[in-house]
């Protein structure tokens, strides 16, 4: 039996992590312990990280460059 992958998002950096491994194994508890501390926020479902991933590629397609800028500070210069 294959572990159930949890996807979490970063909206201020826009980084995406797939976890996966046992439900209550300490590894992976520990990891989405540590992801939720970094900022990152579950999502529910491969189609909401693929929404994600879509404003992602059109802010990188309106100049924005990840290794710049983060992103909700180029955000925050493009909304004014």
């Amino acid at each position: 039996m294959r572990s159930p992958v949890r996807y979490f998002v970063n909206h201020k950096t826009r980084m995406c992590r797939l976890l996966s491994g046992p439900p209550q194994g300490e590894d992976h508890l520990a990891n989405i312990k540590q992801a939720l501390k970094d900022g990152f926020v579950e999502v529910a479902s491969p189609d909401e990280l693929d929404a994600f991933r879509d404003v992602t590629r059109a802010a990188k397609a309106q100049g924005w460059n990840p290794d710049r800028m983060r992103y909700d500070t180029w955000l925050k210069k493009v909304v004014k």
